[in-house]
């Protein structure tokens, strides 16, 4: 009993250091952009080694799409992504970073456009997955 126990608490600890949705700060992570054209941005997100591959391109989608409304446009394409791992080889896994160049637009999305996305939707649909 004691054993599961210290078992789950040792997993809570380990979730609960995984980088949350944030502004990047030092070590820790987080978001940053870059403003390169009125309507082109690029992107990125930088996980510590507790945070899934999977977490850290979600948090990188809804920041676009963050980006997006914010600047007053209504949805985005993504026209570059890239990952990449951090493995130390005395520590192993010390993070993933996701970059995606994004262009914004107003107006309703074409539906049959690839690596589209409507902002305020996207935002509503992830809402719940983002830990800040």
């Amino acid at each position: 009993m004691y054993k599961v126990l210290a078992i789950f608490i040792l997993m809570s600890l380990i979730a609960g250091c995984s980088t949350p949705y944030q502004p990047k700060s030092g070590i820790s992570g987080g978001y940053s952009e870059i403003q390169m054209d009125p309507i082109t941005v690029r992107v990125t997100f930088k996980g510590n080694g507790y945070t899934e591959r999977g977490v850290v391109e979600g948090y990188l989608i809804y920041r676009a799409a963050e980006i997006t409304v914010n600047n007053g446009f209504d949805w985005f394409i993504v026209t570059e992504r890239e990952g990449e791992g951090e493995w130390h080889p005395q520590y192993g896994n010390t993070g993933f970073t996701s970059t995606a160049v994004i262009k914004m637009y107003r107006g309703a999305k074409p539906e049959s456009l690839p690596r589209s996305y409507d902002a305020r939707l996207t935002m509503r649909t992830m809402a719940g997955t983002i830990k800040r």
